[in-house]
């Protein structure tokens, strides 16, 4: 299953953000996986997006809660309620928005890049 939870971990396949650890010849390191993106999105805008809010979350020094190690798809409406593990958008009329309700994203595209983006997918799904 792909996540559809806001939520993060270590080696846990049902969080949104993976951080497992790994070594590196010079010691300790860390990675992380988003594992939420479509094989068809555009990596440029993905990847803007993720260091805006990555930098949002540093500079504002943002506390993303405990780490999931648990299945979040077999905890109930309540833990992940708990928790503060909320549901992503389940469609792109949702999703498109939530990007428009999005500061740090609009600031980091631009105000006219992410209207004429919203534009033409709101454009896109009446047509499909």
């Amino acid at each position: 299953e792909a996540p559809v939870y806001v939520s993060w971990g270590g080696p846990n396949r049902t969080v949104m953000t993976r951080t497992p650890g790994y070594e590196v010849r010079s010691g300790s390191g860390m990675r992380f996986e988003y594992r939420t993106p479509d094989p068809l999105c555009n990596p440029y805008l993905l990847f803007t997006g993720l260091l805006a809010v990555g930098m949002d979350g540093v500079d504002r020094e943002l506390d993303p809660g405990p780490p999931a190690s648990e299945n979040i798809f077999e905890m109930t409406e309540e833990e992940r309620e708990s928790r503060g593990i909320t549901i992503l958008p389940d469609s792109l009329h949702k999703a498109l928005d939530a990007l428009h309700a999005d500061d740090v994203i609009r600031g980091a595209l631009g105000e006219k890049m992410t209207e004429t983006y919203i534009d033409r997918k709101r454009e896109e799904s009446f047509n499909c």
